[in-house]
């Protein structure tokens, strides 16, 4: 399935990703966020084998949880009360669900970019941006031939 996925159009390839990320950003709701953070990690299983899914899991369920705890500490806007902190200030559900709801767009954008480095080559960012913006294109393809070279030597 990959496979065929990267041989698509670079054009066709970029617009999907562009979508992702505006669903994405563009949503609030917990039950689209909820199905975009599924379909990002089926997509990612799909590239990688289980252990790096299992990793990527761990680091991203406790930016969720991270981001609910600390955004009920900043923010007290909400109706339902759970407790009242030591500083007089609310401790509300809203606020979790929302910190929780921000915590899981990271992660989600965390494995959608992991999954666009995949895919995404830099010889395919060059023929796609190469006659629009050929200075451009050459900079962001160079700073993409990067992120393998670090990876490789913080193993």
């Amino acid at each position: 399935m990959i496979l065929s996925f990267s041989s698509l159009h670079p054009a066709s390839v970029m617009c999907f990703y562009v979508l992702q990320v505006a669903v994405v950003l563009s949503s609030t709701h917990p039950a689209v966020i909820a199905a975009s953070f599924i379909c990002a990690f089926a997509f990612d299983f799909a590239i990688h084998h289980l252990g790096a899914v299992k990793s990527l899991f761990s680091l991203s369920l406790p930016l969720v949880i991270l981001s609910a705890a600390f955004n009920s500490l900043f923010s007290h806007y909400g109706v339902t009360t759970l407790f009242v902190l030591w500083s007089g200030n609310n401790y509300t559900l809203e606020s979790i669900v929302y910190g929780a709801v921000f915590g899981a767009k990271i992660s989600i954008m965390i494995i959608w970019l992991r999954s666009f480095n995949e895919i995404f080559t830099p010889e395919k960012f060059i023929y796609l941006f190469s006659k629009p913006l050929p200075k451009i294109a050459l900079v962001i393809s160079m700073a993409l031939r990067f992120i393998p070279l670090f990876r490789e030597r913080g193993d």
